[in-house]
Order: structure tokens, then C-alpha cells, then sequence
């Protein structure tokens, strides 16, 4: 798929009108999947309607429900050529190793999580609020109890405004600044 090698798996139906309204109108995109999988997380059911025209995707509504019944959803709007962003994700109980479903080599990541994201302004240098909990957590084979995370991005820096976590009668906590380079890929 676009010549990545994703391991998505699943049956789609739905249907796309090109052009509805006459040339360059857009494209609309409405359907459902059911059956499906990203890598190893396992998804009941799929529902999405997107739009597109001229370089701009608008997520008019995206739901996803897991096997186990936690759900994500996502509505918003990205603008390539005016380079914008205004984009809303949440979860409710999912699998927290769906973070990792589109990355190579990771290692061992899960658990059960919460999480909420936004995202607005400009696309090269955008501003947005994010906050997580993951219960039941593994990373690399270490286990936790519960990770608490809220990170807030503004001109390029990250501010963890904090991170906590727990295992056992044993609790971290760290907050701090760093810039958004320090996680781009070389």
C-alpha cells in the first residue's frame, strides 16, 4: 500500500463519488470495514466519511471499534497546500500497542488506553494538547500498572507538563521541555 509495508488486513466497502458536483469538486469517500486488523490489533468494525479536494482531506467522521470493544475516533481537517491542520483524535480503551502499528522494529508495547490529541494551526509548526493513560502497560517486557501522561506543543518545543508512573507501591514522575527535532526521524 503507497509502497509501505503495513500489515493491514480486513474487508472495505463503501463507496466513492469523484467529481459530484462538476470538475474539481472533490472526492468523497463514505464506507465501512469490518474483520480487520493493523498488525496485531484487531478491529471489529470501521466506519469513515472523508472528503477531498485540492490538497485538503476533511475527516468528517472516523470511528474504529477493537475486538475487545474499546473504540477510536478522529475528525478534523488537513490542508496540504495552505499547510493547516485542525484535527481531533480520541480513544476509550484500545489497545496501546496501536501507537506502534505503523512503525518498524519496535518493541513490545501494550496495554489498555485513554487517550485524547488535538491539533491546530499551522502544519510545519503546529500547536496541540495531548493526554494518555495507559493501564496494565509493557514496554520492551517491563510491566506496569498505569502511566499518566499530558504534553502540550507550542512553537516547536514540547511541555510535559507531566508524566507519571506506577508499579506496584513504586511511582515516577518527570515534566520538562524539549524540542519537537528531538523526535524526528533523520
Amino acid at each position: 500500500m503507497a509502497k509501505e509495508n503495513i500489515d493491514v488486513k480486513g474487508l472495505l466497502n463503501g463507496k466513492i463519488v469523484i467529481n459530484k458536483d462538476g470538475k474539481g469538486s472533490g472526492i468523497s469517500v463514505v464506507g465501512a470495514g469490518d474483520k480487520g486488523s493493523i498488525r496485531s490489533v484487531a478491529f471489529k468494525a470501521i466506519d469513515f466519511n472523508l472528503f477531498y479536494q485540492k490538497g485538503r482531506w476533511q475527516i468528517n467522521n472516523m470511528k474504529a471499534q477493537e475486538d475487545n470493544g474499546g473504540f477510536i475516533a478522529a475528525q478534523g481537517n488537513v490542508d496540504f497546500v495552505k499547510r493547516k491542520i485542525d484535527l481531533e483524535v480520541g480513544c476509550s480503551k484500545v489497545s496501546a500497542a496501536i501507537i506502534t502499528a505503523f512503525m518498524e522494529n519496535v518493541p513490545d508495547f501494550g496495554g489498555t488506553m485513554d487517550f485524547t490529541a488535538q491539533l491546530m494551526g499551522d502544519l510545519d509548526n503546529p500547536s496541540g494538547n495531548i493526554s494518555m493513560q495507559i493501564s496494565q502497560g509493557k514496554l520492551a517486557g517491563v510491566t506496569f500498572d498505569n502511566l499518566y501522561g499530558m504534553v502540550t506543543l507550542r512553537d516547536d518545543m514540547f511541555n510535559l507538563e507531566q508524566l507519571f508512573l506506577e508499579k506496584d507501591i513504586y511511582k515516577l514522575s518527570a515534566y520538562g521541555t524539549f524540542p519537537r527535532d528531538l523526535l524526528r526521524i533523520a
